[in-house]
């Protein structure tokens, strides 16, 4: 592994998915291809559209991934067709529910890397918080729109639980991290400080446990005080009319 790579940014890009390789250490490995324009454009071409979290994810989507799925805004492209997670374009789609990449995730025993990456940057949060179903200081919002793969085009409409924009609402990722790392889930690679791993399950898990017991524990402590007193005025969890 390569931990400085250098040379043209082509070689410097490629050297860092031989890295992700050996990471992957021969199982199949999945990359984020997000992209966001959905929500404002109502349009997602899995063929064209660029990954927006990153260039190592771009390069790979046009250089080496072998599938792309058709999801809109959570995309995720992979190195083998063998185990592509999900090809077709559903009626409606929940980018975090259970037979999304977040679930295919967990059931496939699969490792989450943050290759340089922070740890507030876990996408995999929402998949949690999912799994409880739904994060009482976020709301459903639908957006409908059309996917283009080749020549077939789709409409589908995008379930997307958002934060309230009007609201001050963050994680509390140095907190999470923290606990996550003196439980042993979250873990430091060997060879190279830039790289963590977790398996996804063992992160599920903790943080439904923690979820089940205190449905604001994944905030900060800010934003507990902001939602938690909104939440008292409401008596209920928040919905869309609440803020849009």
């Amino acid at each position: 592994m390569q931990l400085v790579p250098r040379g043209s940014r082509e070689a410097i890009l490629e050297s860092h998915v031989e890295n992700l390789e050996a990471l992957a250490d021969g199982r199949e490995f999945w990359l984020p291809t997000f992209n966001y324009d959905f929500c404002s454009s109502g349009t997602f071409d899995v063929d064209i559209d660029v990954s927006q979290v990153g260039p190592i994810t771009e390069f790979y989507r046009e250089r080496h991934s072998a599938w792309r799925t058709p999801v809109p805004v959570f995309s995720v492209c992979g190195s083998s067709r063998q185990c592509q997670p999900i090809n077709n374009v559903a009626h409606e789609i929940d980018p975090f529910g259970q037979r999304s990449i977040f679930g295919e995730l967990a059931a496939r025993n699969g490792v989450i890397v943050w290759y340089g990456a922070p740890f507030a940057s876990t996408t995999f949060i929402h998949y949690v918080e999912r799994q409880v179903g739904g994060p009482v200081y976020r709301y459903d919002k639908r957006f409908v729109g059309n996917v283009t793969r080749g020549e077939v085009r789709s409409q589908t409409t995008l379930v997307y639980h958002v934060r309230p924009l009007s609201l001050d609402l963050d994680y509390g990722w140095e907190t999470l991290e923290t606990a996550a790392r003196e439980s042993g889930v979250l873990r430091q690679h060997a060879l190279a400080p830039n790289v963590m791993w977790a398996l996804a399950r063992d992160l599920l898990d903790t943080w439904v446990a923690s979820l089940a017991r205190d449905p604001l524990h994944l905030l900060s402590a800010e934003s507990r005080v902001v939602v938690a007193s909104r939440l008292d005025e409401l008596g209920r969890p928040f919905e869309i009319g609440d803020f849009e």
